[in-house]
C-alpha cells in the first residue's frame, strides 16, 4: 500500500508483481471498476516527490505513470534485467543493470538520452543524496568492497 494526499493509491502484490492504482474512494464507490486508475505489473514503485507521478519497474520495463493525466509513459526496455529505479530529478531516472548506473532523460520522444555513468564489477545499491549533488554506489571492485561516490555535475 502506497497512499498519496492526492486521493491515490497504490498497491503491489510482490508475489504476482501486480500493481493496481485506485482513487482512495474504491472502498465506497459501489463500482469499482471505474476506480482502478492503472492496472500493469510492477515490482517495485516510487513517488515523484511532487506526488503526481509513480516511476514503477519491472525485470525488463521502466515507466511513469502521470496520476493527473492518466498517461503512461514507457521510459526505456531491455532484454537484460534491471535491478533497480529511481527518480533523479522531475527529467531523468537513474537506474542499474548488469552492475552498470545509468541515467535516462523522461520525456515522450522515441529517443531518449540514456547515458552510462559508472560500471563495477558489482552493484549492491545505488543511492543519490538529497540534493542530487552525489551517486553513492555500494558494491565492490576486485577484493575492495565498499562505497563508492560519484560526483554529479
Amino acid at each position: 500500500l502506497h497512499p498519496a494526499p492526492n486521493g491515490i493509491i497504490a498497491l503491489i502484490d510482490n508475489n504476482n508483481e501486480d500493481l493496481f492504482v485506485i482513487n482512495d474512494d474504491v472502498f465506497t464507490d459501489k463500482n469499482i471498476d471505474q476506480s482502478i486508475i492503472l492496472q500493469d505489473k510492477a515490482k517495485k514503485i516510487i513517488w515523484s516527490k511532487n506526488e503526481k507521478k509513480i516511476l514503477y519497474y519491472n525485470d525488463f520495463e521502466i515507466t511513469v505513470f502521470d496520476t493527473r493525466t492518466k498517461e503512461k509513459n514507457l521510459i526505456t526496455r531491455y532484454g537484460e534485467i534491471i535491478d533497480q529505479a529511481t527518480w533523479y530529478n522531475d527529467e531523468h531516472i537513474l537506474y542499474q543493470i548488469n552492475n552498470t548506473v545509468k541515467i535516462i532523460e523522461i520525456t515522450h520522444h522515441e529517443h531518449k538520452n540514456d547515458t552510462s555513468l559508472s560500471q563495477l564489477p558489482e552493484i549492491k545499491k545505488v543511492t543519490i543524496d538529497n540534493n542530487g549533488n552525489n551517486i553513492y554506489i555500494k558494491g565492490s571492485t576486485g577484493t575492495q568492497q565498499g562505497i563508492y561516490k560519484l560526483e554529479i555535475q
